[in-house]
Order: C-alpha cells, then sequence, then structure tokens
C-alpha cells in the first residue's frame, strides 16, 4: 500500500527546495467538516515522484485549516489558519511558524501584529513575509465575521510585524482569493469581499509595497480557486461560488501577466473541485485535494506545458 495524504479541503501548499508540500487542511482525521477535524501533517513529493510524509520531532503547529505557506530558499513558513477547540468550535490564530527540517514557533519581538485570521494571502520576500487580507469569525454566540484589507510586513530577522496599509488602497477586504508569487510581485484575484464574489485582478510590488489594478475582462468570480506561475503567465483552474456553491469553475484560463487578457484552454480540465491545496515553480502548477460535488478528494494534478496530468490518486 502506498503511503498518501488523507482526502481533505482548506490545504495549505508551497514548492520548497523544489518539492511541493502540503500542510493540515479540514476533513485531515474523519472526513467531516467539523472544526477540529484538522490535520497538522506536513508532506511531499519526492524527487521519485512519490508521497512522503515528513516525519518531525518536537513542537509542530496546531492542526489547522487554510492556513498560508511559503517558502524561501532555506525555510518553510505557516502564517495565520484556523483549528478547533476540542469542543467543535473555531479557533483562529496569527502564529508564524518556521520548518527548516524541524518546526520552529516565531515568537514575534514587538507589540503590534496582525489579527487572528486564515485564507491570507502570502509571499516571502527579501528575508520578509507579507500578508494580506483574509478572515476572521468570532467566537459563538456572536459568530460575526470579520473580512480584513491590511497588508502586514513580518522582518524575519528581528521577528517584527509593521503594518503597512489598513485597507486605504489595494483590493479591499476580501479573503479566499487566489494567490501567486513571482519573484517580487504577489498577484491576487478575486475571492469574497463579505457581499459578494469579486473577479478583480491585482499586482502587488513587493519591493514597494504598492498595488496596482490590472484592467481587462477576467474571468467569472470564483470563490477559493487555485491561480499559478506557469512560463510567464497567470493560470488560474478550480474555484465555486461563494453564495451560490453549485455553482462550479469548470475551465482554465490563461493570462500573461499584466496584460488583463485571458484565454480559455480547450484542453481538458480537472474534475470540478474547489478549496484545494496549490503551488507553482514558474514551470508547473500543482493542484492537491479539496471539495468535489462527490465530497473530498485526495487526487493530486499538475499542470505543465498547457496540459493537465493526474499524478497521484487515492490508491497512490
Amino acid at each position: 500500500m502506498h503511503l498518501h495524504p488523507s482526502p481533505r479541503r482548506a490545504i495549505a501548499a508551497a514548492i520548497f527546495k523544489g518539492q511541493f508540500h502540503l500542510f493540515g487542511g479540514l476533513g485531515a482525521l474523519n472526513g467531516t467538516s467539523k472544526p477540529d477535524d484538522v490535520g497538522d501533517d506536513l508532506w511531499r513529493i519526492s524527487e521519485m515522484g512519490n508521497w512522503e510524509k515528513v516525519h518531525i520531532e518536537g513542537l509542530s503547529p496546531p492542526g489547522l485549516r487554510y492556513p498560508s505557506m511559503g517558502s524561501s530558499p532555506d525555510d518553510l513558513f505557516l502564517f495565520g489558519g484556523c483549528g478547533g477547540d476540542g469542543h467543535g468550535n473555531k479557533v483562529f490564530n496569527n502564529e508564524v511558524w518556521r520548518f527548516d527540517g524541524a518546526w520552529h514557533k516565531v515568537e514575534p519581538s514587538g507589540s503590534k501584529c496582525p489579527h487572528q485570521r486564515y485564507l491570507s494571502a502570502f509571499a516571502v520576500f527579501d528575508d520578509k513575509l507579507v500578508a494580506y487580507g483574509g478572515a476572521y469569525q468570532s467566537p459563538p454566540p456572536e459568530r460575526q465575521n470579520t473580512y480584513f484589507g491590511d497588508l502586514w510586513v513580518l522582518d524575519i530577522g528581528t521577528n517584527r510585524w509593521t503594518q503597512v496599509s489598513n485597507g486605504e488602497n489595494g483590493p479591499g477586504p476580501r479573503y479566499a482569493s487566489g494567490y501567486v508569487q513571482s519573484s517580487n510581485q504577489l498577484f491576487i484575484l478575486g475571492g469574497y469581499n463579505g457581499e459578494r464574489e469579486v473577479n478583480d485582478l491585482w499586482v502587488l510590488d513587493l519591493m514597494t509595497m504598492t498595488w496596482d489594478q490590472i484592467d481587462g475582462e477576467t474571468p467569472l468570480p470564483a470563490y477559493c480557486p487555485a491561480l499559478g506561475d506557469v512560463d510567464g503567465a497567470l493560470v488560474l483552474a478550480a474555484g465555486r461560488g461563494h453564495d451560490a456553491p453549485d455553482d462550479w469553475q469548470d475551465k482554465t484560463w490563461v493570462s500573461k501577466k499584466n496584460s488583463g487578457k485571458w484565454e480559455t484552454l480547450l484542453t481538458p480540465t480537472p474534475p470540478l473541485r474547489a478549496k484545494c491545496g496549490y503551488a507553482s515553480d514558474g514551470n508547473s502548477l500543482w493542484v492537491f485535494g479539496g471539495e468535489t460535488p462527490e465530497g473530498l478528494t485526495n487526487e493530486l494534478w499538475q499542470f505543465h506545458d498547457n496540459e493537465w496530468t493526474l499524478q497521484k490518486s487515492v490508491d497512490g
């Protein structure tokens, strides 16, 4: 029997040292949507193309759905996410964890830090972590949703957070966007802003921390899509509606960066899914797991040379 991660959704993923990695997710333990049914496991695709569970001693992050994940050449980083309290309630956090073969909890050195949240757009650039947006839900009985549009930077050398903006410019409050880092740019497409799904495309210059909106006709609004950087182009796939969860996105869209022009590929697209773990390295977009009309999946798809290939399925 092959080792493989269980079916799940709301997964964090990143390319680290040339390998696709994933962490956690909802439904990872028992296949349910209960807040405590979240994984704290870390997996990677080996150089031989097989799944490997990364065995870690010592401290590790709690089980989480939708933390944000990114990497530098030497480290893998997690930020935020949502777990459970053991009694069926959600617990949001704003913790930062660093992985270099072992997990290390990063303790902020200043008095300011982002509010607890999940589903933030995230980048690692020039010894800094960059987090934008996300959402939070207050504990019961209120369960009040808050949608963030703020931009934060953590200096890895000093472990100090700095708030760059409070949402007064840029895309505005939202979460569950598709996002991808491409060198010194962070692209953000769509998401949900508390009132509706949106489909605007923005780019953050990670050197100057300034936003630009890329005009053009963008794909239909999508909630929890996958966005990648492949061969100099943005690739969009997966996703569904927020208020209309049966409205699935069933196409693959491609746009040359900063052009604002999108094309629908005629190549077959993976079956309907959303809330996947996804990451890209400039050559391929990897999409793992997520929810489908039939339930959770643990399929792994690769987009390369304008084609999708199923890499690993339930039976490895």
